[in-house]
């Protein structure tokens, strides 16, 4: 059996399926045309329910360090650039964006 064959009963197999498919389609162009237009309009929920963010922060290459500083402190020594441990390594020619948020935590 050369080895041409398999690979030629695969194809035909799927050739068969496609001349079905294909005929189908031009048989009902309005339910193909139909399907077509909810597939489309159908988006809109899906990607409401999906959110906005299709990459995960760690695919990014981003990291969030967070400090908690003892209640009282004062804005002052919050807004030191020295507070966050890991800021002051965040330097080099790779780190492209740093940022920096202070916020009162929620009770």
């Amino acid at each position: 059996m050369p080895p041409t064959r398999p690979f030629l009963a695969v194809f035909e197999g799927i050739e068969g399926v496609y001349r079905r498919v294909l005929g189908f389609a031009l048989r009902n162009k309005i339910v193909v045309g139909l399907g077509a237009f909810l597939a489309l309009f159908s988006i809109g929920p899906v990607a409401g329910l999906m959110g906005n963010e299709f990459v995960n922060q760690e695919d990014r290459g981003q990291f969030v360090l967070e400090a908690e500083l003892p209640a009282g402190t004062k804005l002052d020594e919050t807004a030191r650039p020295s507070l966050p441990a890991g800021f002051q390594g965040a330097r080099g020619p790779k780190v492209h964006h740093r940022a920096s948020t202070l916020r009162r935590r929620a009770r």
